[in-house]
């Protein structure tokens, strides 16, 4: 990355994070921040790779696991549900602890909005008020798929942000973006330096903003 983005080398900070369920954790990486995008959700299985690490772009905290997601679990509740629902809670009480920071963005899912129960045709408008009726009992249920929890990790993650700010009425607020996908670029060397080609060449996608 910092070969990729020369010009950036002396804004980027790599912090390696060892224990994400600790509400602690962060505090240290967000010093002097003044905004947070939380942009990943992570399963155990990533979550407590020794090499699993973020990196911190100058004022700004972007938040994203090195492994990649895996629907491959065991325990829904233990593997999916708690370290999505414990990581929003960690990077949130850390940036309370922080006077400068005004916003938090957090990356939610267009899971957490689908009710696939309830097909919808073109031209219908999702609002903050949809949300994926999954109870938690159901996300964590053995019988139920990864898949499927992994649709509650995401609902039950965003909930508690939002429950967060309307308890703890912190001095930032937060946001909340629903893609129903989300594209990389295959390759480590490859760097993005311009968004336009790749608009260009994409399906178009729409990003619900919960306010």
């Amino acid at each position: 990355m910092l070969d990729a983005r020369p010009e950036s080398a002396s804004q980027l900070d790599f912090v390696q994070i060892a224990d994400f369920s600790s509400h602690d954790v962060f505090r240290d990486a967000v010093k002097d921040v003044d905004s947070i995008i939380h942009v990943a959700s992570v399963s155990l299985r990533a979550f407590s790779d020794p090499e699993h690490d973020w990196f911190s772009m100058n004022l700004d905290i972007l938040l994203t696991p090195r492994k990649p997601f895996s629907y491959s679990v065991g325990d829904n509740e233990k593997e999916l549900v708690l370290p999505a629902i414990n990581g929003v809670k960690a990077i949130l009480n850390a940036a309370k602890s922080q006077p400068s920071i005004k916003r938090v963005v957090v990356t939610s899912s267009f899971a957490s909005v689908l009710d696939v129960s309830k097909p919808v045709g073109p031209g219908f408008t999702y609002t903050g008020k949809d949300w994926n009726p999954l109870t938690y009992e159901e996300s964590v249920d053995p019988k139920t798929s990864a898949v499927v929890a992994y649709r509650g990790s995401k609902k039950f993650a965003e909930l508690a942000a939002w429950e967060f700010v309307e308890k703890e009425k912190p001095g930032f607020d937060i946001v909340t973006l629903c893609p129903p996908m989300s594209r990389r670029c295959c390759g480590r060397r490859r760097a993005v330096r311009d968004m336009c080609p790749l608009r260009r060449k994409s399906s178009p996608m729409k990003l619900r903003q919960r306010l």
